[in-house]
């Protein structure tokens, strides 16, 4: 259960789910979009096609969803977990359901015995909160841009 009494499950994304994730993506515009993620889930998915994706359900009804998936060595990482977009319907927010979606996730990478990651723009303050919040620090990597 949330902390707010919503019962929350997560599970699995499966691909008749993507058409009820993209409507909720198209939901989260403005400040209800983390800065990090500014291209839409049909863009992810079209381009990435992440392979460990989440979806959080209320009632039988899909409120969330979070895609990742597991990466071979990558920047001088090792095998690891990496979260790409995370999204939560602006009406369930601030109930513990992006928290259960990021659970879900770190569970997977635990049973594989490996670190979960996440990129974010220097600026997204609130997602660096969210992320804190659920134990993540700031890591080795940094970009560069020219």
């Amino acid at each position: 259960m949330a902390p707010s009494g919503v019962e929350v499950q997560i599970r699995r994304m499966v691909e008749a789910d993507l058409e009820v994730v993209k409507e909720i993506d198209r939901l989260l515009v403005g400040e209800e979009r983390a800065l990090s993620w500014p291209s839409s889930v049909e863009a992810e998915l079209e381009l990435y096609r992440p392979a460990l994706g989440f979806v959080a359900e209320v009632g039988g009804k899909i409120v969330g969803f979070l895609l990742g998936d597991i990466r071979r060595e990558r920047y001088g990482i090792g095998m690891a977990g990496w979260i790409d977009m995370i999204g939560v319907a602006p009406e369930y927010q601030r109930k513990g359901i992006g928290r259960r979606l990021m659970l879900g996730f770190w569970a997977e990478c635990q049973r594989k015995y490996i670190r979960a990651n996440v990129i974010v723009r220097e600026d997204d303050e609130q997602l660096k909160r969210f992320l804190t919040s659920m134990g993540f620090c700031r890591g080795k990597l940094i970009n560069f841009e020219m």
